[in-house]
């Protein structure tokens, strides 16, 4: 399967900082806010 060079970071810092369950408002379609948590968990991965 294909995924974006995006979401293939985001699951790779998922699975590396061990997230088990994601929580998602379905309401929430903010990409900016969603790429600056992603940036966060980067931060606090090194």
């Amino acid at each position: 399967m294909h995924l974006s060079k995006d979401l293939r970071e985001f699951v790779e810092l998922l699975n590396s900082n061990e997230v088990e369950k994601l929580i998602r408002n379905k309401e929430s379609t903010n990409r900016a806010k969603d790429r600056a948590d992603a940036e966060e968990l980067r931060k606090r991965q090194d």
